[in-house]
């Protein structure tokens, strides 16, 4: 893993101007405390518990995979360059919430490419104006520096806002939490209340882990259907061989 990280910060280290550019590090959260001592990375590595949003305000340039980090910082209207060396086998296994195509900015999995682009982003980015914008109007509209504050009167001075959404519903909400659904006295319990309760009076939301046989899955939907499911899955986006990597180094 670190080898990886030491790679990429050969390759475009020794082709950007430094005295130009600062190129930091900010790796997930899993494998920070792997990177945060490495003889060649430790000072370029962002510490995980600094918050990523303060990080954004001071770059220049964001190079990014397929994490989101960068929706965040599509407020600053500056540069994002997508670096994606696994793109075939990402897409095939997992697929893709945006195309490659449609993204805010060049995208590649040649890293001399990537050197080239660092060298003059607004160029590189200069065609992809339109999709940048459409993500704009589209995620960020309701990013205009007051966000904060419009929740703080809403939830504590209960002043009504035109970007706040309510729920319709003037019924009490009850939410559930049971776990995987086994094959047990609780879970049938459960699904005998579900069909019990007034749902003219209630509004019921049921949480459930992710159901890992068969069985369970069948229990899930054989709840009431007036019942908002929500099923955990699972918060780690990795096969099995990258979790073991990360774990191991």
């Amino acid at each position: 893993m670190a080898e990886e990280y030491i790679e990429f910060y050969n390759k475009v280290s020794s082709h950007i101007d430094q005295d130009k550019y600062q190129l930091i590090i900010k790796p997930h959260q899993v494998i920070y405390d792997r990177l945060k001592n490495n003889s060649v990375l430790g000072g370029l590595i962002v510490s995980s518990h600094v918050d990523t949003n303060k990080i954004l305000q001071a770059v220049d340039i964001l190079i990014s995979d397929y994490s989101s980090i960068f929706f965040d910082f599509l407020v600053t209207e500056r540069p994002v360059l997508f670096y994606i060396p696994d793109l075939d086998e990402y897409s095939k296994k997992r697929g893709l919430y945006v195309p490659i195509e449609q993204l805010p900015g060049p995208a590649t999995d040649d890293i001399q490419r990537l050197c080239q682009w660092i060298d003059n982003p607004k160029s590189a980015s200069e065609q992809y104006g339109d999709s940048y914008k459409q993500f704009l109007d589209t995620y960020c509209k309701d990013d205009d520096g007051h966000v904060t504050e419009r929740i703080a009167e809403t939830i504590f001075l209960r002043q009504k806002q035109a970007k706040i959404i309510e729920t319709s519903t003037s019924k009490k909400k009850i939410f559930i939490s049971l776990g995987r659904a086994l094959q047990n006295g609780i879970t049938h319990s459960f699904l005998s209340l579900l069909n019990n309760i007034d749902y003219s009076r209630f509004d019921v939301t049921a949480y459930l882990y992710e159901p890992v046989a068969p069985d369970q899955v069948e229990r899930i939907c054989q709840m009431n259907s007036n019942v908002r499911v929500l099923v955990r899955t699972n918060y780690t986006f990795a096969t099995r061989r990258e979790l073991v990597r990360m774990v191991v180094g």
